[in-house]
C-alpha cells in the first residue's frame, strides 16, 4: 500500500509539472507570435516611409531635376528649409494619406520626422515612427558625414508600448 502511495504522489507531481511546462510554452508561444506581427507591422510601416521618400528629390537644391556637377553643389542643412511647412508631429493619415507625401519635396525633409500608424489588428494598437536623415561617407556609411556628400542615410526607428526595444532601420540613398 506504502508504494502505490509513493506512485500516486510521484504521478501527480509529475503530472504538475508538466501543466506548468505546458502553460508556459503556451504563454511564450502567445508572446512570440504577437511580437512577430509587431515586427512585421514595425518593418512595413518603416518600408512605406522609405518608398515615399524614394519618390522626392534627392536634395533641395535637384528639385524639378536639376544636375548639379559635385557635392558642394548640395544643400548644407539636413532638415526643412525656409518656406516648408512641417506636417503635424506626429503624422496621421488622412483620406488623402499622410501630409508628409504632399508637404516634403526632397529626402532630408524627413529628418526629425515622427509618424504615428495604426496596426491593423482591430485593437488600439499604435507605432511611433521617428525618421533622422545624415550625410554618410562612402568609404563608410555607418559614419555619419558632417560634410556634403552624395550620400544620405534614413534610420527609422520604430517604438510601440509592445516591444520591449526599439526597432531600428536604414536605407541609404544615392545621388
Amino acid at each position: 500500500m506504502g508504494m502505490n502511495m509513493i506512485f500516486t504522489i510521484f504521478a501527480f507531481v509529475l503530472f504538475g509539472a508538466l501543466v506548468l511546462s505546458n502553460k508556459n510554452i503556451m504563454e511564450n508561444s502567445t508572446t512570440l507570435a504577437a511580437e512577430n506581427e509587431v515586427s512585421l507591422a514595425a518593418l512595413a510601416s518603416a518600408q512605406s516611409i522609405v518608398e515615399e521618400a524614394k519618390t522626392k528629390a534627392f536634395d533641395q537644391n535637384t528639385v524639378g531635376g536639376v544636375e548639379v556637377s559635385d557635392s558642394s553643389g548640395l544643400s548644407s542643412s539636413i532638415g526643412l528649409d525656409a518656406g516648408e511647412i512641417a506636417p503635424p508631429s506626429p503624422d496621421t493619415v488622412t483620406a488623402t494619406g499622410f501630409e508628409s507625401s504632399t508637404n516634403f519635396n526632397d529626402i532630408d525633409d524627413y529628418n526629425g520626422y515622427k509618424r504615428l500608424v495604426k496596426m491593423s489588428n482591430g485593437k488600439d494598437d499604435k507605432l511611433i515612427d521617428s525618421v533622422t536623415v545624415k550625410y554618410v561617407k562612402f568609404s563608410n556609411p555607418e559614419d555619419t558625414s558632417g560634410t556634403r556628400t552624395y550620400l544620405k542615410k534614413m534610420t527609422i526607428t520604430v517604438t510601440t508600448k509592445y516591444i520591449p526595444r526599439p526597432y531600428t532601420f536604414t536605407y541609404i540613398f544615392s545621388y
